[in-house]
């Protein structure tokens, strides 16, 4: 159940303040046609209980005699009252009737039987199903229940029934169907509660939407930011204190500018101050007699230049200069698999037939899938290349034929420099930060990258992108 609300309820600070303010206002308004419908129940059984013991004065009933009808104006009066009224040796008692003391209390106290030493008025309200049939029957024939019945209107459902026994020993009964809840009553209630809701959820809304435009925008212009480490500046509006986070969050991202930019600047320069020696160093390589000695030196000086190219490529992640562009996956992995056109034989590729096309900075995730399969021909001897489709992403799958890592050695592959010695051969070459590159690569666009173990032995790189 709780998963399921979870699920159900919105994500967005917008349609949460909305959707907690229309439960509430659900809520109240439960309560409050309860209390109303309440109410409008117990005016009605207070009405036929008036009727009821207005009736009972009116044919003087309490005391043993029946008071004359003086004319047919008073017959006629007390016929159209919607009382049923009969005096016999017993009361009316339906078993599922449900005495109201209250009103059985109120009844005694207008009749003046408070002080008297007879039992007082028994008042009880039940269904009117329940009363035997020649009472139902009755009460039904009445004029008022008629014209009701006329006006499309539905029958009582209720009944209240009025027992009092008289000085003679005979008991006064009588009955009345109570007024059912008029249907303009829960006709009003609906439109109370339409209006509650537009007027309050409007308001609402217009107050949310003020608070959660400027943090929206706040969340974009955050992920630009982490995406290219540059973003332009917010407009700051909103409530004050969303305001003073905006500001805030315009100073971060100046200084943050101003460091990213001092540290391209210093990278550069770094560069072109170890580059120039290296490649000094190169040329003067070459005039060694010694062919092995050469070869081997030159080894060494690319290797040097390949870590350093690792090195500045990690080092200025966080602000890339390429722009993004909607690109074809399966076009992108052909071009990187052109670069392994001597180990063709080690690799093996699936690509679906429709094209997928996703928003990305090729030049980066080309270095980013280079590495893995790289990693995977160095350390798996081969590298099958698929695509997999989900709702919202597409990964681009490596899976080589090596010995796999130990699983609680994994995550330790990310670091920089790590390499696990148990099942990759620190011989065979390497910065140590290709899975590093390909991971903040990937990361910066919004996905990531996976290292998990295949049940059929090897090891599998998934890179993940959003589409």
């Amino acid at each position: 159940m709780k998963a399921l609300l979870a699920r159900l309820w919105p994500k967005s600070l917008y349609a949460q303040l909305l959707a907690a303010a229309a439960l509430a206002l659900l809520i109240a308004q439960i309560i409050n046609a309860a209390m109303l419908l309440n109410g409008l129940r117990n005016r009605a059984e207070l009405e036929a209980a008036t009727f009821v013991v207005g009736s009972v004065m009116a044919r003087g009933g309490i005391d043993g005699a029946e008071r004359p009808k003086n004319g047919r104006d008073r017959g006629a009066r007390l016929r159209r009252r919607p009382v049923s009224y009969a005096i016999g040796n017993k009361p009316i008692s339906p078993g599922s009737f449900q005495p109201n003391r209250e009103l059985s209390e109120r009844a005694a106290g207008f009749l003046g039987l408070l002080a008297d030493d007879r039992a007082g008025p028994v008042i009880a309200i039940g269904p009117t199903v329940n009363l035997p049939e020649n009472l139902r029957r009755r009460a039904m024939d009445r004029p008022i229940v008629r014209r009701l019945l006329r006006e499309g209107r539905p029958a009582p459902e209720r009944t209240l029934v009025f027992s009092l026994q008289r000085a003679d020993g005979n008991w006064i009964n009588a009955w009345t169907l109570i007024r059912p809840i008029e249907r303009g009553s829960v006709f009003v209630l609906l439109v109370q509660t339409l209006l509650l809701y537009l007027i309050v959820l409007l308001a609402l809304a217009l107050v949310a939407r003020r608070i959660s435009r400027p943090l929206s925008r706040l969340k974009s212009g955050m992920a630009d930011f982490g995406k290219s480490g540059n973003a332009a500046m917010l407009v700051e509006e909103g409530p004050s204190d969303i305001r003073e986070l905006v500001a805030a969050y315009n100073a971060m991202q100046g200084r943050l500018g101003a460091l990213l930019s001092e540290k391209d600047v210093m990278l550069g320069a770094i560069g072109h101050d170890l580059k120039t020696p290296l490649a000094s160093l190169r040329v003067r390589v070459e005039t060694v007699d010694d062919d092995a000695e050469r070869d081997q030196m030159v080894a060494s000086i690319d290797e040097m230049k390949a870590i350093l190219d690792d090195i500045l490529t990690l080092a200025r992640m966080g602000k890339s200069g390429e722009a993004e562009q909607l690109t074809d996956i399966a076009s992108l992995v052909e071009t990187v698999l052109d670069d392994f056109q001597g180990q063709s034989d080690k690799l093996e590729l699936a690509l679906p037939s429709k094209p997928v096309r996703v928003n990305l900075r090729p030049m980066l995730i080309r270095r980013a899938l280079r590495n893995l399969v790289s990693n995977a021909l160095r350390y798996g001897e081969s590298a099958k290349i698929h695509l997999e489709r989900e709702a919202k992403s597409v990964s681009i799958i490596v899976d080589d034929n090596g010995a796999g890592i130990a699983e609680e050695d994994i995550e330790a592959m990310f670091e920089p420099f790590n390499r696990a010695e148990a099942s990759r051969n620190k011989a065979s070459g390497g910065s140590g930060l290709g899975l590093t590159i390909a991971r903040a690569i990937a990361r910066a666009h919004g996905g990531d990258v996976m290292l998990t173990n295949r049940e059929e032995g090897g090891l599998r790189a998934a890179l993940k992108l959003p589409v």
